[in-house]
């Protein structure tokens, strides 16, 4: 979830929906709504796939694991864009 919700925090600094008359409208027609769902949907899946594969080879507990640290290691990198880039773009707005 950490993932996702900051995949949903860039993708709102990347496009920015700000002349929108509410923020009902906002929030259900911006396009970075909609990537962040369908790119939560897609890192959902291809952790699925992928401890589905690893679970043969490394075991249910290792393929966990394995799909826990590339998480906690992705959540960091986003993280840290955040921190860099994500700090310039909320200032430009």
């Amino acid at each position: 979830m950490l993932v996702i919700a900051q995949l949903g925090l860039i993708t709102n600094l990347t496009w920015p929906n700000l002349n929108a008359p509410n923020d009902t409208i906002a929030v259900k027609q911006g396009a970075s709504v909609l990537a962040a769902i369908f790119g939560g949907m897609g890192l959902a899946a291809l952790t699925a796939i992928g401890g589905f594969a690893l679970a043969p080879i490394l075991g249910g507990s290792g393929a966990f694991w394995v799909i826990t640290l590339g998480l906690a290691a992705l959540a960091a990198g986003e993280q840290a864009l955040i921190r860099t880039w994500g700090v310039g773009a909320f200032a430009a707005l």
